[in-house]
């Protein structure tokens, strides 16, 4: 019963996103069955609460996305267009967001740890209260100027 619901909400958050976003229909739909959607399109999509842990999102583009209180344990997000998405209290641990663009990203309360971000574009990002790389906790910006 549990997958199921699980199951119900992710399809439910997908739908959102579809009509919310400019993202593709399809990529959305290859992201939900698969968790393999690299260099797709999701541009402003919904995806608050979603579990796509282990998901392979590399060169995806997810600009504006919402994807607060999401699951993306392990997910690969490299090189991906990452830029005013919302990862607020996202579960983002051991994910590889490397030369990812995460400029005027939140990033609030979220948890990086052990997660990448070598040569990820951190301007203006927000990671107030975040769980860093390193396992410490970030109060401003100083955790975005160690990278």
């Amino acid at each position: 019963m549990h997958r199921s619901i699980q199951y119900f909400s992710t399809t439910a958050m997908v739908a959102v996103g579809l009509l919310l976003g400019s993202c593709s229909q399809n990529d959305l739909k290859t992201l939900e069955q698969t968790k393999n959607c690299p260099n797709c399109n999701l541009k402003g999509a919904s995806l608050s609460g979603a579990d796509f842990s282990g998901a392979n999102l590399s060169g995806a583009n997810l600009q504006g996305a919402d994807l607060s209180l999401a699951k993306l344990v392990g997910a690969d997000l490299s090189n991906a267009d990452l830029s005013e998405a919302d990862f607020s209290l996202t579960d983002l641990q051991g994910a590889n967001l490397s030369n990812a663009n995460l400029s005027f990203a939140l990033f609030l309360s979220a948890n990086l740890s052990s997660a990448s971000l070598e040569g990820a574009k951190v301007g203006n990002t927000a990671f107030e209260n975040a769980t860093w790389t390193d396992g410490t906790t970030c109060l401003d910006l100083s955790c975005s100027q160690r990278e």
